[in-house]
């Protein structure tokens, strides 16, 4: 139907049909995030999130035996699951930090979370880069993976350490930005 304006040649996982479940994930997250902003007490917060996340994951898993969990359709059944998923590890959280006063595990995220949008645009960036550039005929990935991880055996293991090393990375870059207090964040309108 939609010809060469697809992202392969038979399929587009951000295709006319996923737009609106996906457009139902945005909406969710805004009625979370609406809903967190009132003025009702924390502990009715929680019991709120938890109750609609368990509720959207049952509703999912449900659903999901009629109509596939796909992510790469983007599936209502999809959506479902995940949000409920989402909303009842928040409601953890909350319990945990905000309720509980458990905060230390969550300082990697702290440090991440504070310069998300960096995060996000400079892993992309060097792993663009990272394929882009080509050294001894093949891409700067290629040759990093195989030189310096390819030696740790199975190759899912060594894809793994070649992950967490980059995440490591990503991580050392948002700390450092941390410690200095180096926030980009996106305006507000």
């Amino acid at each position: 139907m939609f010809g060469h304006h697809l992202w392969r040649a038979r399929w587009d996982p951000e295709g006319l049909l996923s737009t609106v479940p996906a457009v139902a994930t945005t909406i969710i997250g805004l009625l979370v995030g609406i809903g967190l902003e009132t003025p009702a007490p924390r502990r009715t917060k929680i019991g709120a999130l938890a109750a609609g996340g368990a509720l959207a994951f049952a509703a999912g898993t449900a659903w999901g035996l009629v109509f596939p969990i796909n992510k790469n359709l983007w599936t209502s059944s999809y959506v479902l699951l995940t949000a409920g998923a989402a909303a009842l590890l928040l409601a953890a959280c909350m319990e945990l930090i905000d309720e509980r006063g458990r905060a230390a595990w969550a300082k990697p995220f702290v440090v991440l979370g504070n310069n998300a949008l960096t995060l996000f645009v400079v892993s992309g960036l060097v792993g663009k880069l990272l394929i882009i550039v080509k050294t001894g005929g093949q891409s700067l990935q290629a040759a990093v993976f195989s030189r310096g991880f390819s030696w740790i055996g199975p190759e899912k293991n060594a894809s793994l350490a070649y992950a967490l090393v980059f995440l490591a990375l990503m991580y050392a870059m948002c700390h450092w930005m941390y410690r200095r207090r180096i926030f980009l964040r996106a305006r507000r309108l």
